[in-house]
């Protein structure tokens, strides 16, 4: 083994894992340069592939590696990434249990992975790869492949949420609980489904907000169990523990409305894209197409866009976006339909910002109050700071001044800790990090950003990432905190929470320093 660097064959190994039945990675540093790189040891089958022209050659996965990489040339998307690509591809084609394969059958692979990490990437390789006679005939491909899309997203939610149409059609008696997230998402999907519980049966729903952005904790779990429910409805909760869930059951009728990964619990009827595919898609917009499958009403769209939006969540739910435009314009008048430009420039936007403000200044007591101003469905009320929303609009200023100085703040302090991995820890008297996060985005590019933020004995952690990241953030976190004793969190892919003990953020710092995007 030589350096690649500087051609030493002194070289130590520092890391050595089994990435796969076929597969050991290790990771290996130079005594004379120290520049570390890393090496595979790969099972060598014998599979021929059979080419368009007939003739026969043996299977080489390196040229896979290398049409995925010119396929990827200038686009955002990390050698790491293109390694796991590869080795996807290698294994299901190894997986047939077949000496010969057709070469169109690992065209289609490539394809198909690439389409779900970056559309100019697949759109380069199949150019290549398919028989296009003009333009017109790619373009015809590519209008194809859009309402393909539409339509297997559209299949996917109806298949996601018939479960809890199912559950809500069948509550028994008014002693029903939703407990929700304390982010936009969470008090919109909250109000949302408590605004279909009325509608159905006549009463409101008892409304309550988990306490830290991470998750379902002990204490909230307490103060429903007072209540003594026989329905409980969750939604768009990062972590629920399976303990926590055990105890809150209790012969009680639990629906999970969600987009996170999640831990699975038994006795609970799951609403979850994730079951069906990895697309993402905010827990507002499935709880609208709940209401909406049921009442055959669209009135409450901007509702679910201001909790979509909160999320980062636009571009694979444009549909609702488009109904706001229809229904209610102004919110979002002639704006891109795109999540920053909605952000910034919109109506829509602010009242993102004001709902998420309510959780800031004044934390789960925020976030369930916003929650019931929303139930009012009165939009111009809150933009206007009428009755309730004046309280709301004093918080919205309150916050709009403290993210104008922490903006700054960044700006000046905030430390790489890889070379691609930024950490910022906030002094704030507000619950900002996650926030803080949506706001801090504009300026990532190539970067995941960690936004630390002290709660007492804990820190509490925002994951964010640049637009040409393509990580799943969920799984970072998960993979950055799995060896801190009492640190939990979660997420998906385009943001995620957690949090771990104040006393372990050494170690997770040198978590972060030691991973490679």
């Amino acid at each position: 083994m030589r350096c690649p660097y500087c051609s030493s064959q002194k070289i130590k190994v520092i890391d050595k894992r089994v990435s796969d039945e076929n597969t050991i990675r290790r990771r290996r540093e130079c005594l004379r340069c120290k520049k570390r790189f890393t090496t595979y040891e790969r099972t060598e089958t014998d599979l021929i592939v059979i080419k368009k022209n007939k003739r026969r050659e043996r299977f080489d996965r390196n040229k896979i590696r290398a049409s995925i990489i010119k396929a990827c040339e200038k686009r955002p998307i990390s050698l790491r990434t293109i390694e796991k690509l590869t080795k996807q591809i290698e294994t299901e084609v190894k997986s047939l249990s077949t000496p010969e394969i057709r070469f169109n059958i690992i065209g289609d692979l490539v394809i198909e992975k690439l389409k779900a990490i970056d559309e100019v990437a697949y759109v380069r390789f199949a150019s290549y790869y398919k028989p296009f006679q003009d333009i017109e005939s790619f373009k015809r491909e590519l209008e194809k492949e859009r309402l393909e899309n539409e339509r297997m997203k559209k299949l996917i939610v109806e298949k996601t949420i018939k479960p809890a149409i199912n559950f809500i059609k069948n509550i028994e008696n008014p002693k029903v609980v939703i407990i929700h997230h304390d982010d936009s998402d969470g008090c919109c999907s909250g109000a949302i489904l408590a605004l279909l519980i009325k509608k159905i049966y006549g009463f409101f729903p008892k409304m309550f907000s988990t306490e830290c952005s991470s998750g379902l904790t002990l204490n909230v779990v307490e103060e429903v169990e007072k209540e003594t429910p026989d329905f409980v409805i969750l939604a768009d909760i990062p972590a629920l523990p399976v303990k926590l869930l055990r105890k809150l059951n209790k012969k009680r009728k639990i629906l999970v409305i969600d987009h996170h990964p999640y831990e699975k619990y038994r006795n609970a009827i799951y609403c979850n894209p994730i079951l069906y595919k990895n697309i993402y898609l905010p827990t507002s917009y499935l709880a609208y197409k709940i209401y909406e499958s049921i009442t055959g009403l669209k009135d409450i769209c901007w509702i679910a866009g201001t909790g979509v939006l909160g999320d980062n969540g636009v571009r694979n739910c444009v549909d609702i976006f488009e109904e706001i435009k229809n229904s209610f314009h102004k919110l979002v008048d002639e704006v891109d339909l795109e999540n920053m430009a909605l952000f910034e420039n919109s109506l829509l936007g602010e009242l993102a910002k004001i709902v998420d403000s309510a959780k800031i200044v004044k934390g789960k007591e925020g976030a369930e109050f916003v929650s019931k101003v929303l139930l009012k469905k009165n939009y111009n009320e809150i933009l206007n700071g009428r009755k309730e929303s004046k309280t709301l609009l004093k918080w919205y200023d309150s916050t709009r001044k403290e993210f104008e100085r922490l903006i700054e703040d960044f700006k000046k302090n905030k430390k790489f800790v890889g070379k691609n991995i930024i950490f910022y820890e906030i002094e704030s008297k507000y619950k900002v990090k996650s926030s803080t996060g949506i706001r801090l985005t504009k300026f990532l590019d190539k970067e995941i950003l960690v936004i630390g933020q002290n709660n007492g004995k804990y820190i509490d952690l925002s994951f964010r990432k640049g637009k040409e990241v393509k990580i799943d953030l969920g799984n970072f976190t998960k993979e950055m905190i799995k060896n801190i004793p009492e640190s939990f969190g979660g997420g998906h892919t385009e943001a995620a929470a957690a949090r771990l003990p104040k006393r372990h953020l050494k170690r997770f710092i040198k978590n972060l320093s030691s991973f490679e995007i």
